[in-house]
């Protein structure tokens, strides 16, 4: 079995820790963070370029043809929501993550989202935890949602996911207040969050 490392941090962490943050990234990470229009999105990037950081090593980071980054020998998924970023590392399989915060949200969004029978399990309740499942399917598969979010099956929400002939597993991973979800391709994995700071 697989091990899948959660890392996460808060924005107030990152807002207390911000000047060892910033020294440890390059001008183009915090370049890019300081576009954003938020403190909120400032703050997060700036979280995820050094979680990026951190699990890489400082080694070169690339993207895929669909934008998904990789380092030599980690594979890694980054996310974020209102106030919390996380990143998914595994060292054999490609890996996704996702995260979003529990909160109201537009039905004309679920109904785009959810297949019919996803929508009735969704009834009276919060869509969420069956978007980030998409989702994550979607990053591990290495190519992303690709506008069309229907196609990526939530359920089952945890263990073995079949989907365009590749076996792939998810976990969902509690933490309050916020729908989270890992999938890995092809391995069965435990999960493991480990210590920022």
């Amino acid at each position: 079995m697989e091990k899948v490392k959660l890392f996460f941090l808060d924005a107030e962490t990152i807002r207390n820790r911000i000047d060892e943050i910033i020294s440890s990234l390059s001008e183009k990470d915090v370049a890019k963070a300081k576009r954003l229009p938020t403190e909120s999105g400032f703050l997060l990037s700036l979280g995820g370029a050094f979680l990026v950081s951190k699990i890489t090593g400082g080694k070169d980071v690339f993207l895929n043809e669909y934008g998904k980054p990789y380092s030599d020998g980690t594979f890694f998924s980054v996310s974020h929501s209102v106030d919390l970023v996380g990143l998914a590392a595994a060292g054999n399989a490609e890996v996704g993550l996702d995260i979003e915060k529990i909160r109201d949200t537009d039905e004309r969004l679920k109904n785009k989202c959810l297949s019919s029978d996803e929508l009735s399990a969704a009834e009276g309740k919060s869509f969420l935890p069956l978007f980030v499942a998409k989702e994550s399917l979607a990053k591990a598969t290495g190519k992303g949602l690709g506008g069309n979010v229907k196609k990526f099956p939530a359920f089952p929400a945890e263990g073995k996911v079949v989907f365009g002939g590749e076996t792939y597993y998810r976990r969902i991973c509690a933490k309050e207040g916020y729908a989270i979800s890992v999938c890995l391709r092809g391995f069965d994995f435990t999960l493991s969050e480990e210590r920022v700071f």
